[in-house]
């Protein structure tokens, strides 16, 4: 199943600050794990498949302004008419 994200008017700060927050919450689950888990190994491997996991659906995100997503999005539903 494919999806689209459009996030529109995120400033270099609000991303500089949802990716710290992001990667905070796992750097802490991993110092969680370590000091009052016993540092297991099936809590490790599944934090850091989660990290992966979202750092790839991330990357699929386009991000534009409000104008460059109203074309976007008349260009695909222009695209659907073709169909």
């Amino acid at each position: 199943m494919e999806f689209k994200v459009l996030v529109i008017n995120e400033s270099t700060a609000k991303s500089i600050i949802t990716d710290t927050y992001t990667f905070g919450c796992f750097i802490g689950c991993l110092f969680l794990n370590y000091h009052f888990l016993g540092n297991s190994t099936v809590v490790t491997i599944f934090i850091c498949t989660m990290l992966i996991l979202i750092t790839a659906v991330r990357s699929k995100t386009k991000k534009m302004t409000p104008d460059e997503a109203l074309e976007y999005l008349k260009g695909e539903e222009h695209a659907k008419k073709r169909q």
